[in-house]
């Protein structure tokens, strides 16, 4: 939740695609981690989240051809869609709000190894 007094630089509904199907969840980033929820009611409601991705395991995002957002951290790889009628505005904010949470986390790891590169 957002104990840790952080606020969300962007949330919303998103497919997330496993091959041939996709599901449609909520997802919430913040500087520092990626949550997500079966529905927009749960986080409403103050449910767990059903995951947290922490960003320092990201290793890059990148939007595909098909204009996916498509997060990659060790074993997994996360495909991510616009539910929206105009999904390419709205694929740019989410890849705009992780730009954003990346660049900020590897300024704080001051110089140490970049969380991306040249990817986004």
């Amino acid at each position: 939740g957002e104990e840790r007094g952080a606020l969300p630089l962007y949330e919303g509904h998103l497919d997330h695609v496993k091959g041939s199907k996709s599901d449609t969840k909520y997802f919430v980033l913040y500087g520092d981690r990626l949550e997500y929820f079966s529905e927009l009611a749960h986080r409403r409601g103050g449910a767990e989240a059903r995951a947290v991705i922490a960003l320092q395991d990201v290793i890059r995002v990148e939007v595909d051809g098909q204009g996916s957002l498509v997060v990659d951290i060790p074993q997994q790889r996360f495909e991510l869609r616009a539910a929206e009628e105009r999904p390419g505005d709205e694929m740019r904010r989410w890849r705009t709000a992780f730009e954003t949470a990346l660049a900020e986390r590897s300024w704080e790891a001051r110089g140490e190894t970049p969380l991306y590169e040249g990817h986004l």
